[in-house]
């Protein structure tokens, strides 16, 4: 059963009732464990209703189809996904999934490429019955052979299928279908909706009995079509292992039980869905799509009163109320509990002499505790290398990291707590999902849910959090990855959650005083200062570049077409410090001289060339990470005999609620025209009511950075009068 079982988007689930686990049984029978629940279900008939989708049955207008017209970006549609969930005789639980997909370029070709992970560990999952087909538009049909299917490991206990469809080319449809044979109902399938390509029908069924209790979630601004839940009740039998005697491990028996249980068989369908594809300044496009998530919270009680047991001594029937439960999801406060137990987690903060004696030697002298704290970070952050890993759970020991000076991200946050510890700083763990990991479900206290560990140092009521994964990175800056909603501060008393905001902005200065001559030749010097998340992104690409020439050329002066370097220097102090750079060069055509006419953008540092907006709707945030401010001056010596005929005028736009801001000042003076422009977006997150507003005013800051000055000549240089 589902504990939510009306499944009404954006509703709240019921509250789990746990039930006791080790009630009494007749002839002083313990149960051993409640190994397997083992289900036999008699009535298909619940599931009677015609599938959507047949194997083989083409519709003519899905072969001729050759675009699609509500999209006319879309490499391919997919025509159906079904998906079908169901137990049976032998208790497993079984997903069946038919797919079929119009492939309309060959950018689509990657829908004919795929794979199904599964886990093997003792033979839990299977996948069976696979069989896929491609329908050319000249009416041949290629089945896929074996060879096209690969069996591979990702990590031991996992393993995936993959395989990919023959004959591939634009205008041909693929189906393919499969089985997956689970042991137990523990993995009921999520179900995505929605996909990076459009979507004709997609429809899920599950029929879930009652002793499965699911914790589910609906996510997504579309909500399914039809929403059906039936409710059933059969004969269900099932098996359990017991021990006799409760002190003797050795003796083992198996009961069959039956009874009736109730249950609901659920159909979910959603036609004609948009595409989700990836857009700037979005988290992960997992987050936001239409979409059932499954979590089993327990394997409980039947409701019918009594239970037949078999056994090898004869049959008997006891209440149901003494059949054991096993419960999968816990609480925040038990998985804190159990991670701070753990030899993989909390575990690894005990005991670590080097690791003490390596920190009391950095704060030899230092008194104050923020300082302490800083001078911990600073030794991490410069002396360890992270080795790319994000992980919550940590192999090392963390002596033997610290010596061998690389670590995953896990014991790169342990040994900041616990370094920090050994110098009287308060700190903890914070387990994190990451953007790309996607966002975190409330409901689910399942650590799954986590790929990455930051610490927390808690110092005068302040809560710093740290993360020295990165040598360029001051100990005010998270990676913008971790920017993320929230973590969770793992402790034995009292663990909860911690936002994970941006403390700094990224701030970008720049002065540029330029001559322009008659030919429409600049010659400049340009001057920049880059302070918090904009100082961390140019030192990790200055760091990237071949030299200081080349970083300039790609990341400062990008906007000049033709360009010369003449000198270049970057300031790069501490890095908590503003990073500052300076360079003379000259760019050759920057402005086009037409007779007597001069035409230039007055803003070659900073404009925005495009609108990053692009969608007409978004149902989704704009996730800009931190906020921004740019701030860029520009002034430019005419060429003599020019005067200024047209240029742009003062602007100052904003969006209806302060924040975002566009500002330009122009002022002419002696032959001089200064520009200054600030560019300020004041918070990280703009929520989908206020998208329009923000696309229309970035369209307007585009449109103000392509403005042209355009300069006239006025007299003759060197030996004529006036024109």
């Amino acid at each position: 059963m589902l504990l939510k079982p009306d499944l009404a988007p954006g509703g709240a689930a019921e509250t789990l009732v746990v039930v006791e686990r080790n009630a009494e049984v007749p002839m002083t029978y313990r149960f051993f464990f409640f190994l397997v629940c083992l289900i036999s279900l008699h009535a298909a008939a619940l599931h009677a209703q015609r599938a959507p989708i047949s194997w083989g049955d083409i519709p003519a207008e899905h072969l001729a189809m050759d675009h699609y017209a509500p999209d006319s970006n879309a490499a391919a549609v997919i025509l159906a996904d079904y998906g079908n969930v169901w137990f049976n005789d032998d208790g497993q639980m079984i997903f069946e999934r038919h797919t079929r997909i119009k492939i309309l370029s060959e950018a689509g070709y990657d829908y004919g490429t795929v794979t199904i992970p599964y886990y093997a560990k003792g033979r839990a999952q299977r996948v069976k019955d696979l069989k896929g087909r491609t329908y050319v538009p000249g009416g041949e049909t290629h089945d896929m052979g074996k060879k096209s299917i690969f069996h591979e490991d990702i990590n031991g206990d996992w393993k995936r299928v993959r395989f990919t469809l023959p004959a591939l080319e634009p205008g041909a449809v693929i189906e393919y279908r499969y089985t997956l044979h689970s042991e137990t109902g523990r993995y009921l399938p999520d179900w995505a909706f929605q996909k990076n390509e459009p979507v004709l029908w997609s429809e899920y069924r599950a029929k879930i009995p009652e002793i499965y209790r699911y914790v589910s979630v609906y996510q997504g601004a579309l909500q399914p079509e039809v929403v059906e839940q039936k409710p059933y009740s059969e004969r269900m039998q099932w098996t359990i292992t017991v021990r006799p005697d409760a002190f003797d491990a050795r003796g083992r028996e198996t009961w069959r039980l039956a009874t009736d249980v109730e249950g609901f068989a659920h159909r979910w369908v959603m036609k004609d869905v948009p595409a989700l594809r990836e857009e700037p300044y979005m988290t992960t496009p997992e987050d936001y799509r239409a979409k059932i998530r499954f979590q089993l919270a327990e394997i409980g009680q039947p409701s019918s009163g009594t239970v037949e047991v078999s056994t090898r001594e004869g049959t008997f029937t006891i209440p149901v109320t003494q059949l054991p439960t096993t419960k999968f999801m816990t609480t925040w406060e038990q998985l804190a509990e159990e991670l701070m137990e753990s030899e993989l987690f909390g575990r690894k903060l005990k005991k670590n002499r080097a690791v003490r004696q390596q920190a009391e030697a950095l704060v030899e002298g230092i008194e104050d505790p923020v300082a302490r704290m800083q001078a911990v970070y600073d030794y991490l952050r410069t002396t360890m290398v992270w080795n790319n890993q994000r992980t919550v759970l940590a192999e090392q020991k963390l002596d033997k990291a610290l010596t061998a000076r690389s670590a995953d991200s896990a014991e790169m946050a342990l040994l900041l707590v616990s370094m920090l510890r050994a110098v009287g700083v308060e700190a903890h763990p914070v387990i994190i999902s990451t953007r790309r990991h996607g966002r975190i479900v409330p409901l689910y206290p399942m650590l799954s849910q986590f790929n990455s560990v930051l610490a927390a140092a808690l110092i005068d009521e302040q809560i710093y959090l740290l993360d020295a994964t990165d040598p360029l990175r001051p100990h005010t800056l998270l990676p913008p990855e971790a920017l993320n909603g929230s973590g969770f501060l793992v402790r034995e008393a009292n663990p909860g959650w911690v936002a994970l905001k941006a403390k700094e902005r990224y701030v970008r200065q720049s002065f540029l005083a330029a001559q322009l001559d008659a030919s429409g030749t600049l010659t400049a010097m340009l001057q920049t200062s880059d302070k918090g998340y904009s100082a961390l992104r140019k030192r990790q690409l200055l760091e990237e570049a071949d030299s200081p020439e080349a970083f300039f050329e790609t990341n400062v002066l990008s906007s000049f077409a033709d360009l010369a370097i003449d000198s270049c220097a970057v300031a790069d102090e501490a890095v908590d410090k503003p990073l500052k750079g300076k360079a003379s060069f000259s760019a050759p055509g920057y402005a086009q001289v037409a007779g007597d006419f001069i035409y230039l953008n007055a803003m070659p540092i900073g404009r925005l060339g495009e609108n990053p907006l692009r969608l007409k709707e978004r149902t989704f945030p704009v996730d800009v990470i931190y906020p921004r401010t740019s701030m860029h001056t520009v002034q430019l010596t005419l060429p003599e005999g020019y005067t200024v005929q047209e240029a742009p005028e003062n602007i100052r736009m904003t969006v209806p609620s302060g924040d975002a801001l566009f500002q330009r000042m122009v002022q002419l003076r002696e032959g001089v025209l200064t520009v200054q422009t600030k560019f300020d977006i004041k918070k990280a997150v703009f929520e989908p009511e206020d998208y329009a507003a923000l696309r229309s005013f970035y369209d307007q800051v585009v449109a103000a950075g392509a403005e042209q000055v355009v300069l006239k000549r006025v007299e003759t240089v060197a030996g004529g009068g006036e024109n």
